[in-house]
């Protein structure tokens, strides 16, 4: 069992992804932070691999193979994931 908070993120970009993860652990230890380069593989992780569900996912809307914008409806029109509350980047 996983203790502490969960987050997804879901970003094509290595560079910020290792941002992110560097900023999560600085914000609390207890975080645990999982990454998706994609849509599909973020589907991949939360229909099959995870016996949990993250807390909390930041998705980016630009990716290739499944976009944030797919993965967002997809998501949302899963009953099962629907709940997970998602961060998106601001649009200006």
């Amino acid at each position: 069992m996983v203790k502490g908070v969960i987050l997804l993120l879901v970003e094509d970009d290595i560079d910020d992804r290792e941002l992110f993860l560097e900023a999560a652990k600085e914000v609390n230890h207890s975080i645990n932070c999982y990454t998706a380069s994609n849509g599909d593989e973020a589907l991949e992780l939360l229909k099959n691999k995870f016996n949990f569900l993250p807390d909390f996912i930041f998705l980016d809307l630009n990716m290739p193979v499944r976009s944030g914008k797919v993965l967002l409806k997809d998501l949302k029109g899963d009953a099962s994931l629907k709940n997970i509350p998602v961060s998106l980047p601001e649009i200006a």
